[in-house]
C-alpha cells in the first residue's frame, strides 16, 4: 500500500458506515453523497454570528458568481448560479430549484422538498429535507404528486423519467 501503481479504498458497507447520518455517501444523489459542508471566512463582510451555521443550498454553479461579487464585478447573464454574498449576513439568497445527475442517480430539490431517484431504475422518492435531512422517512407516495405548500413535485412525463424533473404550481 502507497506504493506506485496501487490503489487503497473501501467497500460500500464503510462507506455507509462514515457517512453517518447522512443516507448513501458519495456517489449518489441523496444527501450522503452530495452534502459537503463550506466554510467561509471573510472579515470585513461577514455579519454572521462566529461558528454560526446556515443551512441554505449552495452548488458548484454559485462559484462565479461568488468570486464575481467577492472582486465587485458582475457575473454573465447567462451565468446559472445565484449570488450567495446574503448568506453569511443572515439573509435568506432567492433561488430557483436545482436539478443534478450522477452515474444516472438524479435529483431535484426546490426550497424544503427534494425528490431522489437510484440508477439505474429507481423509484422517485419526496424528502422534506428540513423535517428529515437524513432522508429516512418519504415525504409521500413515490412517483406521485404531493400538494405539500401549494407545490406539486412530480416525474415529467409518463413512465419513469430519464433524468428530468418538473416542479410545478399545484392546482387546487
Amino acid at each position: 500500500m502507497g506504493q506506485p501503481g496501487t490503489y487503497h479504498g473501501y467497500g460500500s458497507g464503510w462507506a455507509n458506515a462514515c457517512n453517518s447520518p447522512w443516507r448513501l455517501y458519495k456517489h449518489y444523489t441523496h444527501e450522503g453523497g452530495i452534502s459537503t459542508p463550506t466554510i467561509v471566512h471573510r472579515p470585513s463582510g461577514l455579519k454572521a454570528k462566529p461558528g454560526g451555521f446556515n443551512h441554505q443550498p449552495w452548488h458548484f454553479i454559485d462559484v462565479l458568481p461568488t468570486l464575481a461579487s467577492v472582486a465587485g464585478a458582475r457575473a454573465p447573464a447567462e451565468t446559472a448560479g445565484v449570488d450567495p454574498a446574503p448568506m453569511p449576513r443572515g439573509r435568506k439568497v432567492p433561488r430557483g430549484p436545482l436539478f443534478w445527475e450522477h452515474e444516472g442517480s438524479r435529483a431535484g430539490r426546490e426550497g424544503k422538498w427534494k425528490i431522489a431517484a437510484l440508477y439505474p431504475r429507481g423509484q422517485w422518492e419526496l424528502y422534506d429535507i428540513e423535517a428529515d435531512r437524513t432522508q429516512v422517512n418519504l415525504a409521500g407516495a413515490r412517483s406521485r404528486a404531493s400538494e405539500a405548500d401549494g407545490r406539486a413535485v412530480r416525474p415529467a412525463g409518463q413512465g419513469e423519467p430519464r433524468g428530468a424533473v418538473e416542479l410545478e404550481t399545484a392546482v387546487r
